[in-house]
């Protein structure tokens, strides 16, 4: 980096940035909330003979459970969406910045040829001016005389009214 800058992470809005270690605990972490769970409907279902008061009280840890459980299948689940979603707009980010690299640079290429055109017709509008001036004839060029303001269609008619000055002188 130059100038003593550092790199830094670039985040989107309400993203959570974990290293590597805490992303991978945060993965085993779920990974044993969503097995204790499965257990857990195991071990219920082997207690289906139980009484009534049993399964009351059961099933009131079951839903503490429930909930940790699906808010860990939340976070496995939501984890890869997002990630999916973050590889897709960096990958919509990059065409974009490749479409605009190549218009950047066909305006440039574009600039230049009008560039190499405005010099060309200069060139003519000087040596009209002196073919005239050596025969003694007056030249209107009007705007060719400063092609640089002429836009498009203009720089058409600077070089049609031209060519049919020439084409006076020659008369």
């Amino acid at each position: 980096m130059e100038n003593g800058q550092t790199l830094q992470a670039q985040t989107l809005p309400g993203e959570v940035v974990q290293s590597p270690k805490n992303a991978k605990f945060a993965n085993i972490l779920s990974v044993i909330i969503l097995i204790v769970f499965v257990a857990l409907i195991i071990y219920m279902m082997t207690k289906l003979a139980s009484d009534e008061t049993y399964w009351t009280r059961a099933l009131y840890l079951f839903g503490s459970v429930e909930a940790i459980a699906f808010a860990a299948a939340g976070y496995v689940f939501g984890r890869q969406v997002s990630r999916e979603q973050i590889d897709k707009a960096e990958d919509q980010a990059e065409r974009a910045n490749n479409n605009a690299r190549n218009a950047r640079q066909a305006a440039s290429e574009h600039q230049h040829e009008a560039d190499v055109s405005v010099t060309k017709l200069n060139s003519i509008v000087a040596v009209v001016r002196a073919e005239a001036d050596s025969l003694g004839a007056t030249v209107d060029t009007g705007e060719a005389s400063d092609i640089r303001r002429q836009q498009g269609p203009g720089i058409q008619a600077a070089l049609e009214r031209l060519a049919r000055t020439v084409e006076a002188i020659g008369k």
